[in-house]
């Protein structure tokens, strides 16, 4: 496609999560193997992206206003990341007091084939609590994929199917999320 155009635009953000190519090493190689060094080098899909090819060519625009998270929430990437150069568009009375992290503790934590079974419980009363609640749009993340199948495995376990559809419940890993939204996010880091 990028061929044929005469113009394109590729949307990219570097400061978020790298793309997750799934050719292997051996089948890239083999296919790069006879180009020249620096071409199969722009190639290499493995760790290189669409964004990154085009931001070594050409000028990159900083789309510098943030729609999507509460102030509270974007604040802390737009410090960390992005220099504090966001203009925060989600200002508003009824955002600007909202303290949108809570972070609960799990005592008792082991790991076990790479899941903490004492937190994938934890989560469990977490989305029980917000059911209780009322919230219908809840999204449960792990950075591992041992700990998101463990985590999907209890939830599928202690609720059936209308009330998984009812809360909105979906679970996965950090990249199977990477763009979807959901109200309340727990996260399971997976960690002793």
């Amino acid at each position: 496609a990028l061929l044929r155009a005469r113009r394109a635009v590729v949307v990219g953000d570097p400061r978020q999560l790298r793309h997750v190519s799934f050719v292997a090493d051996v089948d890239q190689r083999r296919v790069l193997h006879s180009l020249e060094p620096a071409l199969a080098a722009q190639l290499d899909v493995r760790r290189m992206s669409v964004f990154d090819a085009a931001a070594a060519v050409v000028p990159v625009s900083f789309l510098e206003e943030h729609h999507r998270s509460v102030p509270h929430l974007i604040a802390f990437s737009d410090r960390r990341f992005y220099g504090g150069r966001l203009k925060i568009r989600t200002r508003h009375p009824a955002t600007e007091s909202v303290d949108a992290i809570q972070v609960v503790r799990v005592d008792g934590a082991t790991m076990d084939n790479g899941v903490n079974a004492a937190e994938v419980a934890a989560v469990g009363d977490q989305v029980a609590c917000l059911a209780g609640e009322g919230v219908t749009s809840i999204g449960v993340i792990s950075p591992f994929r041992a700990q998101a199948d463990a985590l999907e495995a209890m939830l599928l376990d202690r609720f059936d199917l209308d009330a998984i559809d009812r809360l909105g419940l979906r679970v996965g890993t950090v990249h199977a999320f990477q763009g979807a939204e959901r109200d309340v996010v727990v996260l399971s880091l997976g960690l002793t």
